[in-house]
């Protein structure tokens, strides 16, 4: 396993991801989260800028204001994938994999 995964996964609750009622704002990785799980929906979220500075130094390009990213949630078939991607669907890494969903996942808004 990607010595990332094990380590964004053990410290997820140090990059403060969290669920929130709005998506925040002012970073170059959205607040907006896409969920493909039963359908393709978003959830929103909170965040550290740890998180950003810790993706953004995996990401090919790095994240920034010419490079903005987002996360997916994917359910595969026994596990949820978490990934990160560019606005412009130029590159994606897999961040980590869990047996559950990410606990910031929540109130899915499915889209019809």
């Amino acid at each position: 396993m990607n010595p990332f995964l094990k380590y964004a996964w053990a410290k997820e609750k140090q990059f403060y991801i969290r669920h929130a009622r709005k998506p925040q704002e002012g970073y170059s990785l959205s607040g907006v989260v896409l969920v493909i799980d039963k359908g393709i929906g978003f959830c929103h979220i909170k965040f550290d800028e740890k998180i950003v500075e810790a993706i953004g130094l995996k990401m090919p390009y790095g994240i920034g204001p010419e490079d903005t990213a987002y996360l997916k949630v994917v359910k595969a078939l026994r596990h949820y994938d978490v990934w990160c991607c560019y606005t412009n669907k130029s590159k994606s890494i897999k961040l980590w994999k869990s047996d559950n969903p990410p606990a910031w996942v929540k109130s899915i808004k499915f889209i019809e």
